[in-house]
């Protein structure tokens, strides 16, 4: 398991504390940097992305469990990052 997966993997887990600042800013930084490059707004209308993380708030997986749920599969079963 990469640092990556396992970042985003903890911010998916149910009962937690919120965030401290850092680490909010940490897990937004992240998802920035391996997630919006591929699944933004624009490819999502150009139909090569299912789901855009461009406006998805890492801190908050409370907001869009249902796309935290699908990323984590993805990112257990090995498929995300490419």
């Amino acid at each position: 398991m990469t640092a990556t997966t396992a970042l985003l993997m903890q911010s998916a887990v149910w009962a937690q504390p919120a965030p401290t600042v850092a680490e909010a800013e940490a897990r937004q930084a992240l998802v920035n940097q391996y997630c919006v490059s591929c699944h933004s707004d624009q490819r999502v209308a150009q139909g090569a992305a299912p789901v855009s993380f461009e406006h998805v708030d890492a801190a908050d997986v409370s907001a869009d469990t249902e796309l935290w749920e699908q990323a984590v599969r993805k990112l257990r079963l090995g498929m995300m990052p490419p």
